[in-house]
C-alpha cells in the first residue's frame, strides 16, 4: 500500500510540474492572436473603450464573469464602460499566463490566466485572478472575438 501511495504522489507531482512548465509552440497566426490578447489588456489598462470595442465581432456572444446570462456585444460594452469608469487612471496592472492558443482554420481558441490589480474610484485596491477563454475568428483579414467566457 505504501508503494502505491508513493507512486501516486510521484505521478501527481509530475503532472503538477508539467502544468507549471507549460510552454507554447505557436504558429505565426497563433502568435498574432496572442498579441491581440495582449492588446486587449492594454486597452483595458488605458481605459480605451473604442479600441476595446474594435476587438469584438458584431455577432459576439459570450459569458463574462459576474453576468447571470451570456451577453451580446452591446451588453458587454455597456458593462465594460461602467468598469472602465471605476478604474483610477494609471492604476491598472496585469500579468497574462497563456495555457493554450490553438488555430482551427479561421478560428483561434485561447485559454489563459489573467492576474490584474487596480485602484477603484473610491481609492480601494481591487484584484482579479480570472481564467479566460476567447474564441477569435478571422474575417476579411481581421481577427475579432466571436465568443468567450471568464471565471474566477
Amino acid at each position: 500500500m505504501k508503494k502505491v501511495l508513493v507512486a501516486l504522489s510521484i505521478i501527481v507531482l509530475g503532472i503538477m510540474g508539467n502544468a507549471q512548465a507549460f510552454e507554447l509552440d505557436l504558429s505565426e497566426e497563433e502568435k498574432e492572436v496572442w498579441s491581440m490578447e495582449e492588446t486587449y489588456w492594454e486597452f483595458v489598462k488605458n481605459r480605451d473603450l473604442e479600441g476595446y470595442r474594435s476587438l469584438w465581432h458584431e455577432e459576439f456572444v459570450g459569458w463574462p464573469k459576474g453576468l447571470k446570462q451570456p451577453a451580446n456585444k452591446d451588453r458587454l460594452i455597456s458593462v465594460v464602460k461602467l468598469w472602465f469608469s471605476s478604474i483610477t487612471p494609471g492604476s491598472f496592472t496585469f500579468k497574462l499566463t497563456p495555457y493554450s492558443v490553438r488555430l482551427y482554420g479561421d478560428v483561434v481558441i485561447v485559454h489563459y490566466l489573467c492576474q490584474a490589480v487596480w485602484t477603484d474610484h473610491k481609492g480601494k485596491e481591487v484584484s482579479m485572478n480570472d481564467r479566460m477563454t476567447h474564441t477569435w475568428m478571422k474575417q476579411d483579414g481581421k481577427w475579432q472575438i466571436i465568443g468567450g467566457m471568464s471565471a474566477n
